[in-house]
């Protein structure tokens, strides 16, 4: 009796190492998640306000040139305004660093089963994956639940874009290219850019495979928060952000 407990304790003992093993492994190979390097430009704040005029005079000339469509004359002359004003705007004072960051992320489940699915059971597959913002309006957490259809619903955060400030001044969330991938990691082929034409605090980044602004359709792999804190931006400001997913 005593030599079976005996036994069964070993056997027991055996298990949970191999659960510890099981539990190291599995921590030693996380999910592939992304690291976002975030730095944020801006003009002085002297030079802020006429940065933002010449804006919203090219803005202005650019809606005249696309609502002028049979005023040819009206729509020419908006036309030579605007590349006059593009060309000033291209030409101002090289902007200042404001601040930098960098974030590693939360997984989703979402994403998790998606690359589970695509990459094992794929016939074919072509990537597309958009990088979008995370508004500090109504912030609360993330969840390894979320999905992209909660954006802007019933997760506890929302995008930065038309809805929730800040906005900036792209149509649709930017696009991630990619470099080829090496040592267990593959990098964005160049940095993903936001150009504000709205002030507000940015919470952090999410990765998505639409590009529809406050869109809900699709794949959220992935989200996270700034580890300096909430990012105060403000019109005319861009932020660039390199990609680097890992699986290391």
């Amino acid at each position: 009796m005593h030599k079976g407990m005996g036994e069964s304790s070993k056997a027991e003992a055996a298990v949970g190492a191999q659960l510890v093993k099981v539990t190291a492994l599995a921590e030693d190979n996380p999910a592939p998640r992304f690291t976002y390097d975030w730095s944020c430009y801006g003009p002085t704040d002297e030079d802020r306000p006429i940065l933002e005029a010449l804006v919203e005079q090219f803005n202005h000339q650019e809606a005249i040139r696309k609502r002028e469509a049979s005023g040819l004359v009206r729509r020419a002359v908006a036309s030579v305004k605007a590349a006059l004003l593009r060309l000033q705007i291209e030409s101002f004072p090289r902007p200042v660093l404001r601040w930098v960051d960098q974030t590693t992320n939360l997984v989703t489940t979402q994403g998790k089963n998606d690359l589970l699915d695509k990459y094992f059971a794929g016939a074919t597959y072509t990537a597309a994956w958009y990088l979008g913002l995370v508004s500090s309006v109504s912030f609360s957490a993330y969840n390894v639940a979320d999905t992209a259809a909660q954006i802007n619903g019933s997760n506890g955060w929302k995008e930065a874009g038309p809805t929730n400030a800040p906005n900036y001044s792209a149509g649709t969330r930017p696009s991630i290219g990619w470099s080829g991938a090496a040592a267990g990691s593959k990098a964005s082929s160049s940095a993903v850019s936001f150009t504000f034409s709205a002030g507000g605090t940015v919470k952090g980044g999410f990765i998505v495979s639409t590009n529809t602004k406050d869109g809900t359709t699709g794949i959220l792999y992935s989200a996270s928060n700034f580890t300096g804190g909430d990012k105060v931006v403000a019109n005319t400001d861009v932020v660039n952000v390199s990609v680097t997913v890992s699986q290391t």
